[in-house]
């Protein structure tokens, strides 16, 4: 089970990373943005072929705040993902021109503007489930279990990443691009190809932190609220 597991994160990681690559069109070019992209989306169907199980289980997780949480992030991903396929085909120019659909401009902007809330919902999904990822990873490696070193290093860290998100955030104009507003500042691949990817990966990184340690505090809060309903009940 552990190597399923590791071998579904995997096919997760790569899905993520095309979905990062896919960003950076102008450098790029048309016909390996749509080849990339029709990658990625045959990667997320097999994603939810092996994550079908989620759905049924949508009841239960109204029923805490944190349940509710990642019920709402995870529908609103599906959404920004469901825009951005069918938008993609609309606007293809290769792979899907045979089906001789007219688009227009207002499409490419709602594809784009899919396209980077997708980025930012694929973060908040990774916090939500940093912790289970964590824990399979230091399985797998079989570390222990408790290391208060390793878990300063990985504060550390996270917090390096979020520092360098907002940076990159500013740098790369995100409030613009989520935002739906047009804009005529394009990135210098010529100048900073690798510039561009840390960018985003900072700014997953970013996003990523902030909604690991909120999901972590609602859960906290609901443990607590529980725990005092239960000594309610039992010392009245």
């Amino acid at each position: 089970m552990k190597t399923t597991f590791l071998m579904r994160l995997g096919f997760d990681v790569v899905a993520a990373c095309l979905l990062l690559v896919a960003l950076a069109y102008y450098w790029l070019g048309n016909l390996s943005h749509e080849w990339i992209g029709t990658c990625f989306f045959l990667l997320i169907a097999l994603h939810n072929m092996f994550n079908w199980h989620w759905y049924g289980v949508l009841p239960k997780k109204r029923r805490t705040a944190s349940g509710k949480f990642d019920m709402v992030m995870t529908l609103a991903l599906l959404m920004a993902m469901l825009v951005l396929m069918v938008t993609s085909v609309v606007v293809s120019l290769t792979v899907f021109s045979f089906l001789q659909i007219k688009d227009n401009y207002t499409v490419r902007q709602i594809h784009a503007f899919s396209a980077y809330w997708a980025m930012i919902f694929v973060a908040i999904h990774i916090g939500i489930r940093w912790t289970r990822v964590m824990n399979a990873i230091r399985s797998a490696l079989h570390l222990s279990a408790e290391s208060s070193t390793r878990k300063l290093v990985l504060r550390l860290i996270a917090g390096a990443f979020a520092l360098s998100g907002l940076q990159s955030a500013v740098a790369l104009d995100i409030s613009s691009k989520l935002t739906l507003q047009v804009s005529i500042d394009w990135w210098d691949f010529e100048a900073s190809t690798a510039g561009f990817f840390l960018g985003w990966v900072s700014i997953v990184g970013l996003f990523a932190c902030v909604s690991h340690y909120g999901f972590t505090g609602i859960q906290q809060l609901n443990r607590y609220r529980k725990a005092a309903l239960t000594s309610r009940v039992t010392n009245p």
